[in-house]
């Protein structure tokens, strides 16, 4: 399996958080970001990983300038499960 090293680094990262963590928040939580980008980069690291759960979060952004808009959009959540539940 390639990038061995990288996906037990985020399996860590998940044990340590058990709410679950958005890929974002896994790659700023990471010690090792060697060979890794962005949060789309964790993402497609997660996709065969079998130790990993994924759950629906709604998510909503203020805007900078303007705090009266906001968007709302659906983020993946991950969650560290011992069962095996693939991606």
């Amino acid at each position: 399996m390639r990038k061995k090293a990288i996906r037990s680094e985020i399996l860590r990262t998940l044990k340590a958080n058990p709410d679950g963590l958005t890929a974002e928040q896994i790659f700023n939580k990471m010690k090792r970001k060697k060979f890794i980008s962005n949060a789309r980069h964790i993402g497609n690291l997660i996709r065969g990983m079998k130790e990993v759960r994924k759950g629906d979060v709604q998510d909503r952004v203020m805007d900078g300038f303007n705090n009266r808009t906001s968007m709302s959009y659906k983020v993946n959540r991950y969650y560290y499960d011992e069962e095996g539940a693939e991606v």
